[in-house]
């Protein structure tokens, strides 16, 4: 990486601006998300009725999934 940069420590600012929505949208952004989260759980417990030993397939692959990521 020091390399990449030339040698220069260069600090990246990468913070986001700030959203300054009202309470009532900013309250529906954060909904969105949380359903869009929960639509992901309940994804996997359809894949647990398909699979054959769930209790030990269904960690193995979250922790390989976590370790490839």
């Amino acid at each position: 990486m020091i390399a990449l940069a030339g040698g220069r420590g260069v600090a990246v600012d990468w913070r986001l601006p700030a959203l300054t929505l009202p309470v009532i949208q900013s309250s529906g952004v954060a909904f969105v998300f949380v359903l869009w989260t929960f639509g992901g759980w309940t994804e996997a417990a359809y894949v647990a009725e398909e699979i054959r030993d769930p209790s030990r397939t269904l960690p193995r692959s979250i922790l390989g999934g976590l370790a490839l990521v």
